[in-house]
């Protein structure tokens, strides 16, 4: 996690903002691990918090083929 928090607190303005005060990273998809979202707030000390994090359980990993590089 630490660096999942250490990313937010780099790119916390170029973060998109779904919430008033609150930022969201969407990591994509690679082997073994679906997208997550990690979401972030600025405290009022002026450091990068880590709020929640979602992991998208019902993404669609297809059917692997000889092209696949996985």
């Amino acid at each position: 996690m630490h660096a999942a928090e250490e990313l937010c607190a780099l790119a916390f303005e170029q973060m998109a903002e779904p919430y008033p005060g609150i930022r969201a990273w969407t990591t994509i998809a690679v082997p073994f691990f679906p997208p997550m979202t990690f979401y972030a707030v600025l405290d009022t000390t002026g450091v990068v918090d880590l709020m929640d994090l979602t992991i998208d359980t019902d993404y669609d990993w297809g059917t692997p083929n000889d092209e696949d590089p996985y």
